[in-house]
This record gives structure tokens, sequence and C-alpha cells, in this order.
């Protein structure tokens, strides 16, 4: 289902309830995001849940009667407009930044949000964003981590004792820190890795890659990369015939990927619980939030969010209740993140404390198999 685009009148773009005459000042809140360039299949849907809660916030008062004010930038899926758009951001006032939503446009906005001490909330998956935590006083982030994500993928593959696997990622920030992730993990659960290739995010045929894979006879593949690739990736073992399982790594797990029917049949993926929505136990506390969310969402903006769309949903939660419990100005937001404890949210339950800026843990992660027309649950 195609999405809504946001027209992008001027670079930046301000959004939230204009405060009446004799109102308290907004509280400003940056929001860096892949609007365009490769990774803008991202950057609309996690722009669509930030504005979600935001309306949803100042339609109930904002934060003590001020209300939300975000600026939008569209760093273009490029590290160094990232890099700019952090600049003006902090230059503008913003008590906070959400963004960017991968890792290679979070990493270079790292430094400028420690120096200026503007915490910042990214959606990306790689440990580097908040570690070493010394460096990243200021920095927390939604998505799950790579060796979270990893040793979910290597319980799986013990399970069903594929022991012999292929590495297949991509050759970006991302791809390099499950590549620095997945080995150890496998490792230590006696895991083989017969071969390891590397892909680029524009790649529009990874066949060479697979067909070594195929002959080396691996049990399964496991995939850490991004759409469009990894849909492509599926297309192509399909062609070979390659008997490996596919397994994919929580990176591919946007709309595009998630909507594949057919193409994907059969191929696992590790993700949080949103793509297996439908299917969770009534029991499962998670099911009632996401139902909320999925509702909500497709209301506004008449299509489905995706798992990476609620990392930004995430985000924009955790700092509300932040600003709620501590203040809307950078101390408070920064004391009330590194104070949350079990923050029920869309992809799981998030904890920080100033040692751990990554919130999320290898229990809010299933292992969802494609069916060809939506997903099941192969590993709660």
């Amino acid at each position: 289902m195609k999405r809504p685009l946001l027209a992008l009148v001027a670079a930046a773009m301000i959004f939230g309830s204009t405060s009446p005459a004799g109102a308290a000042d907004p509280i400003k809140i940056g929001v860096n995001l892949e609007l365009s360039g490769p990774a803008s299949g991202w950057g609309t849907p996690q722009l669509n849940s930030i504005q979600l809660y935001v309306d949803e916030a100042n339609a109930k008062g904002g934060i003590n009667g001020r209300q939300i004010q975000i600026e939008v930038l569209d760093n273009k899926s490029d590290p160094s407009q990232a890099k700019l758009n952090t600049t003006k951001l902090i230059d503008d006032g913003v008590v906070a930044i959400l963004g960017a939503g991968n890792t290679p446009d979070s990493m270079p906005m790292i430094p400028l949000v420690e120096a200026a001490k503007v915490p910042m909330i990214a959606n990306a998956a790689a440990g580097a964003v908040t570690s070493p935590i010394a460096e990243r006083t200021y920095v927390f982030k939604t998505a799950p981590e790579d060796p979270q994500n990893s040793e979910k993928i290597s319980q799986f593959l013990l399970a069903h004792k594929w022991m012999n696997v292929a590495f297949l990622s991509v050759n970006t920030g991302y791809g390099d820190s499950g590549h620095g992730a997945f080995p150890p993990v496998a490792t230590q659960h006696g895991i083989k890795i017969v071969d390891d290739a590397r892909f680029a995010p524009g790649d529009t045929d990874v066949t060479p890659q697979l067909t070594k894979i195929r002959d080396e006879k691996a049990d399964a593949v496991i995939i850490w990369g991004n759409p469009p690739a990894v849909t492509i990736i599926a297309k192509n073992a399909t062609q070979l015939g390659l008997k490996a399982k596919l397994i994919y790594a929580g990176g591919a797990g946007g709309a595009e990927f998630l909507a594949a029917g057919n193409d994907i049949k059969g191929v696992y993926l590790c993700e949080t619980k949103l793509p297996v929505f439908s299917v969770l136990p009534a029991s499962d506390a998670q099911r009632g939030i996401l139902a909320t969310y999925i509702k909500d969402y497709k209301a506004k903006f008449k299509t489905d969010p995706d798992a990476i769309s609620s990392f930004a949903a995430d985000g924009i939660q955790l700092l509300i209740a932040a600003m709620r419990k501590d203040g809307p100005t950078r101390e408070g937001i920064e004391k009330g993140l590194n104070s949350m404890t079990k923050f029920p949210s869309n992809s799981g339950y998030y904890t920080f404390t100033p040692a751990e800026h990554a919130g999320l843990h290898t229990s809010d992660l299933v292992i969802a198999e494609a069916t060809g027309s939506g997903w099941s649950i192969a590993m709660p």
C-alpha cells in the first residue's frame, strides 16, 4: 500500500499545535530523518509515528500546558547532511533530537549532541550508537542491539540444528556492526560460519554471493541488511534454488519487506512483535499496546505502520514520558531517560540507566516466518 507523502516545502518543517495568544512558549523538539534518498522508505513512516504521538499529547494539553512543536529536517539519507541538520537544530534551541533513522546517519550526530549536551534518541541498531557509554552520555537508542539479534538468531539455529551458516551483510555501518556482533555469539554456541560475504545497499543482484554460499552447502544464511536489497536477496535465492534457510536481522523489517508476499515466503526475520501482532496470544501484554498503535496510525495515515516506524514511535513516547517526569529541558530529559524502567511501548519494554542506553532486550524479540500472506511466530 502506498504511503502518503509529506510535501517538503522547505528544508525545515514545523509541526505541532500553535499555542494560543498568551500561552507558554512551545517545547521545540528536533527531528532529523531520512525523508529522501535511499532510506526514505524508513523516514516517512517514522515521521508519521512521531507526529501521531505529538498530536495526541498536544490534544491532551501538551507538557504542563505547553504544546510540543517539532522541527523536521530531511537528512536525505546522507551522513554529511545529518551532521549539518544536527548543528542547525542545536542552534535553534531544541531540547532534544529524534533520529537519525539508521546507523550511518546517526554516527556523525553523536559528537555534536554530546558537546552541546542535547539528548538524542536514535532509531539505529548498531551498538556503536550508544557504546562506549562514557562517550554517549546524551545518546539513547530504540532499536534492538545487534548482539541481541545475534543471540536470538543463534538460539533459533540451535533449536533446528542448523550449525553451518553463511553470513551476508551490507557494507555500511549497520552491516559492519552485525559483522562484529554475530560471529562471536555464533561461535560461542558452536555454530560454524562457512562463508562471509558483503553486498552494497544499491545492489540489484546478489547471485554471485549466493552461488558461492550454495556451493558451501550452508544450512542457513544470516542476512544483515536493509530494504530494498533484502527483498532482492530472497528473490535471487529462489531463482538459484538455494536450499539454505534465509534468516534476517531486524534491519530488514521495513514495510516494503514485510509486505513482499510470495517473494519472501519461507524466510525468517528476527524482529520485535509488530509483524506477528495478529497472531500474538491474548495473554501477551504487547498485543494491546500494538493494537492501539496500529489502529491509530492506520486511521491517521491510511496505511499500516511497520517495525522500523515503531522505533520512532517509541522514541517520541519515551521523550514525552521523560519530559512529564523531570521537565521539558535538556537536563530534565537526560535525567528522565536515565531513570526509565520497563517503559511499555510498541517494540517492547524499555529500561535505561546511566550505564545502558540501549533499552530493549533479547526477550523483546521473536523469530517470525513469512507465510506469503503475512507472518507467523517461528520462535517466541
